[in-house]
């Protein structure tokens, strides 16, 4: 079997291609770096909020590899040779990740020559959007729990829960829920600690966040009925309806959130760093025999 990444553009440059965006057949995208003293691309899906957000100096190359740690990392040698993949349930954080190639500056701080020469509204013109329609299919009803970490208060609309169910194989993870404006309905998408440390950083707004994991499964709750479903041009009006989307953690209402939440989430992120990340795999998966093929 083979996966071809077809080239859409550099990301950054210095006599070489150090980060770039492709995308699949499906139109799926992926954001590729260097690691392992530049020897080695690592590849892993990455979604067009991701990329802005590094074009607007929000998130650094590293975070948008670290933002996809539910997602499989393909690292290919220097031959075009696919090396290994980065599995399931790590001991800790692969030294690949902690080793990207300009990973930990942000973007506006890179030296010039390294950086496109085209404008941020150029770049995202040139990636594919979602797709229209909404892909919607009613679903047995899930299992809810308090999540791991609280960040919200029991007055507040959006809380981080469990969810329990077959699709996970009977795994729980954590999701954001969210009211929607009408209807008395609710959203939840899986979150990571990276992602809520940058919400908890005031660096995205609650709407954005969702925005992020445009490549996830989604759940929707409405008239004591569950759905699974996909972002896509549909999913847009529920993102854009949710109550206090538009608002940094730190703008919500001081009766919403909790005191200590950097300790908290910090004490939770280096316990991922030293036992594992528990990594879950989603619906794209790629066996270890697949060759990947990169086209420029």
């Amino acid at each position: 079997m083979t996966c071809t990444l077809y080239k859409i553009h550099e990301l950054l440059n210095a006599e070489g291609t150090i980060a770039a965006i492709y995308k699949d057949q499906k139109d799926d995208l992926f954001i590729q770096g260097l690691t392992g003293n530049g020897m080695i691309k690592i590849i892993t899906k990455t979604s067009r909020k991701i990329i802005q957000l590094f074009l607007q100096s929000r998130i650094t190359l590293t975070e948008m590899f670290l933002l996809q740690h539910d997602n499989h990392y393909i690292l290919i040698d220097n031959k075009g040779a696919v090396k290994k993949f980065l599995e399931v349930n790590t001991e800790s954080i692969p030294v690949e990740l902690s080793n990207i190639k300009c990973g930990n500056k942000l973007y506006g701080f890179l030296p010039k020559g390294m950086k496109l020469d085209r404008s941020e509204h150029d770049i995202m013109h040139l990636l594919p959007d979602v797709r229209d329609g909404i892909v919607l299919s009613e679903i047995d009803d899930l299992e809810l729990d308090r999540g791991d970490i609280d960040l919200f208060t029991d007055e507040s609309s959006i809380q981080i829960v469990k969810i329990n169910s077959e699709i996970h194989n009977n795994a729980e993870y954590d999701f954001l829920r969210v009211n929607l404006k009408t209807n008395n309905s609710q959203l939840f998408v899986r979150v990571n600690p990276f992602l809520l440390q940058l919400l908890i950083t005031n660096r995205i707004t609650i709407q954005e966040l969702y925005d992020i994991q445009a490549d996830k499964e989604y759940f929707y709750y409405s008239g004591k009925k569950w759905y699974k479903l996909f972002y896509c041009e549909g999913l847009r009006g529920m993102v854009s309806n949710i109550q206090n989307g538009n608002l940094t953690y730190y703008s919500l209402p001081q009766n919403h959130i909790v005191g200590g939440v950097m300790e908290k989430l910090k004490f939770y992120i280096d316990h991922l760093m030293i036992n594992g990340l528990g990594l879950y795999l989603p619906d794209f998966q790629l066996e270890k025999s697949v060759n990947v093929k990169l086209k420029y």
